[in-house]
């Protein structure tokens, strides 16, 4: 791993063979094996830190709670009235939160089970 690239062939065969458990050297290879970084060495700070913000992004887009869904169609004004009354209802504070209304609720009335949908 101290080359400036690393040989994926050579890597790929000397791991199959076992990975010293040494601190970070085991997820280092195998984030080289999986592709998550590239075999040039001088890019793997500037790999790094787009993937952290990729996934940064990606939690703020796909990682919604229902109730912030529910707020932000309050906050449009492109919703009926009545459907926005309707959604309030269903906003809960995490102390309100019965053991149906847990994210993987599959009961019919569950907000999670809807957002899902």
């Amino acid at each position: 791993l101290s080359r400036k690239v690393i040989d994926m062939r050579e890597l790929r065969r000397i791991a199959s063979q076992g990975i010293p458990d040494f601190p970070g050297l085991r997820s280092t290879v195998w984030k080289l094996l999986l592709g998550y970084l590239p075999p040039d060495h001088a890019l793997w700070s500037s790999e790094l830190a787009k993937k952290r913000s990729q996934y940064k992004r990606f939690k703020q887009d796909i990682l919604i709670n229902p109730s912030e869904i529910t707020r932000r169609m309050w906050d449009s004004a492109d919703y009926d009235a009545d459907e926005v009354k309707c959604e309030t209802r269903c906003m809960l504070s995490r102390s309100q939160i019965t053991h149906g209304e847990h994210p993987l609720s599959l009961g019919k009335t569950s907000i999670w089970n809807k957002f899902f949908q």
